[in-house]
């Protein structure tokens, strides 16, 4: 089992030295942003622009920068198996299929927690930077991304496995998530039609000031403040149980034999 997960390791190696990278890229990015806001050419805007700047900055910083270092840190060397016909090789050595499969998601575990230390510290950089208050829920926020983005890639490698097929699994993976992407506004534009046709109005209408503000508040604010209280149990119940369903489904997946 170590030696399969130092395989992944090893050949997932640059992309995750790559993502590392480009994090400090941005970090060193989001700090000129912020020194032009103080010393620089943003500084010459109003107070809103100003504010409405280091906000937008603040929350790429935090959502934005957790979001890519969780996804450049997971990986699955399938292709790259496939190339070297490693699967062939695989059944010479005395290793199982679960052993495979559960070789990428004990290395993507260990990513998810170092991922999420450095997430830790990111936010409180961004604390720091940009003068904002230290809000122990957005370390929360920050867990249900990590656990959302691990889902999304392990569903993938579902596809991975199954098809043996990098561009033909990601083509699959891309419909659905654009099924599920629109899927999600569509539901929100219901929502929101419901909200405006309750107050009088339609999606079509030259809406007055404070509508919108009042859906926020009405509407939107109820399942965010209901996350804060307890939903994120059902969230963290959530992610496990359907880890624990891809990983069986790729061990399964694995176990077909390639026509």
């Amino acid at each position: 089992m170590k030696g399969l997960i130092l395989k992944e390791f090893w050949l997932s190696r640059k992309l995750r030295i790559i993502g590392l990278l480009l994090y400090l890229l941005f970090l060193i990015f989001t700090v000129l942003v912020k020194l032009s806001i103080v010393y620089g050419n943003l500084g010459h805007l109003d107070e809103a622009a100003q504010k409405n700047v280091a906000d937008t900055a603040a929350a790429v910083m935090v959502f934005g920068f957790t979001l890519m270092l969780y996804s450049s840190q997971y990986s699955c060397q399938i292709a790259a198996d496939g190339k070297c016909r490693f699967r062939s090789y695989s059944f010479t050595l005395p290793v199982s299929e679960r052993q495979i499969v559960s070789s990428v998601y004990i290395l993507n575990l260990i990513s998810f927690g170092a991922m999420t230390v450095l997430s830790f510290v990111n936010y409180g950089l961004s604390c720091l930077i940009f003068d904002r208050e230290f809000k122990p829920i957005y370390l929360i926020y920050i867990l249900a991304i990590g656990g959302v983005s691990f889902v999304f890639n392990h569903g993938r490698y579902v596809l991975l496995y199954r098809f043996r097929n990098e561009k033909k699994a990601n083509a699959i993976f891309t419909v659905i998530c654009t099924a599920i992407y629109f899927g999600i506004m569509l539901g929100f534009t219901g929502w929101t039609s419901s909200y405006l046709e309750k107050q009088g109005y339609s999606m079509g209408d030259d809406l007055p000031d404070g509508v919108m503000d009042g859906f926020w508040k009405d509407e939107l604010m109820h399942p965010v403040k209901w996350f804060e209280d307890n939903g994120w149990w059902v969230l963290i119940a959530l992610i496990i149980g359907l880890s624990c369903l891809f990983w069986a489904l790729s061990i399964r997946a694995l176990k077909r034999r390639e026509n």
